[in-house]
């Protein structure tokens, strides 16, 4: 039997999906779990998908749809502009271009129904293609610990957040989770000036002196492809995203200053620089912003030894 009690606000932030659009829509609205609202918000987008939106206009479950005039340059001023509308004491951000199982909501509302002192509930993420093809398990978690998520569990946030969540971001994207509206207000204006790795502190502030649950059935299809954000590779890309690691970084040892800095935990930003052949070069132009808002600490620990071991890796000019 499904529980009804707990009433979710779905938050829809698109730009530029319409070719995605109908079936992320249509893979919430066949949800079996029923009690939610649908908010979609549209961030000036120029292709098609405000004639795809507004096939569902006269839908019931629809509370709100709104059309930025102009583009708000990041997905975290959208988040917060949802949570304002929402009626909802659970989230969840289904990002645009992703896709779920019907039985998303049931299985995550029935953790949530189990203990509502979660801060948020999270499940495992299928990878799709931009034509729906399985290219297998997200394993961003893995690469930290091979075991954790395998099995379901409810843990204490902080810890995880020390133990895990410092090395990298382990929960693969928004879509995967429901998270508890209150708690996200109270913080969302931490994010909403950053555009690549907000959802990383986002989550941190999230589980910072709160439970957290984990379910390990794939529910949510997260979708990589060629023109994805999260795949651009351009200089300008790499160098901003890098900025805001490094200052997520930093964030964290703020919240949590039990954590011990060590640059080979983040492999991941470095081979990001690797992945360019001019990645040595871009470390000037990140010294200006770094000097004036990272504690020296973070520089002698952290960023000097990250240029010490990107040196000894002898990239090509």
């Amino acid at each position: 039997m499904i529980n009804n009690n707990v009433f979710v606000s779905v938050i829809v932030p698109n730009y530029n999906h319409s070719r995605f659009l109908r079936k992320r829509i249509d893979s919430i609205l066949n949800q079996t779990y029923q009690n939610f609202e649908l908010i979609i918000l549209d961030d000036n987008s120029n292709d098609d998908s405000v004639s795809v939106i507004e096939e569902y206009h006269s839908c019931s479950s629809i509370s709100h749809i709104v059309y930025n005039q102009v583009n708000s340059g990041s997905t975290f001023k959208q988040w917060e502009k949802g949570l304002s509308l929402a009626k909802g004491d659970w989230i969840w951000i289904a990002e645009s271009d992703d896709m779920c199982s019907s039985l998303f909501l049931q299985e995550l509302t029935t953790i949530i129904s189990l203990d509502q002192n979660l801060s948020f509930v999270y499940c495992k993420t299928m990878l799709i293609d931009e034509y729906d093809n399985n290219k297998g398990i997200h394993n961003w978690g893995e690469e930290i610990d091979l075991n954790h998520w395998k099995q379901n569990f409810t843990v204490d946030g902080s810890s995880e957040m020390q133990k895990y969540l410092w090395q990298r971001n382990f929960i693969p994207n928004a879509s995967a989770v429901l998270f508890n509206k209150h708690k996200a207000l109270s913080i969302i204006k931490n994010i909403t000036s950053l555009k690549y790795s907000g959802d990383w502190l986002f989550w941190a502030l999230m589980m910072n002196n709160s439970k957290i649950s984990y379910c390990a059935t794939p529910l949510n299809y997260f979708r990589r492809y060629s023109e994805a954000t999260s795949l651009i590779k351009n200089k300008a890309g790499i160098l901003k995203r890098s900025i805001e690691n490094m200052y997520v970084i930093n964030q964290l040892l703020k919240i949590d200053d039990t954590i011990i800095l060590n640059p080979y935990k983040h492999k991941w930003i470095i081979k990001e620089w690797e992945r360019h052949k001019n990645a040595l070069n871009i470390l000037e132009y990140i010294w200006p912003p770094f000097y004036f808002s990272l504690k020296m600490y973070f520089w002698k620990r952290y960023f000097y030894n990250t240029i010490s071991h990107l040196r000894k890796l002898n990239i090509s000019k």
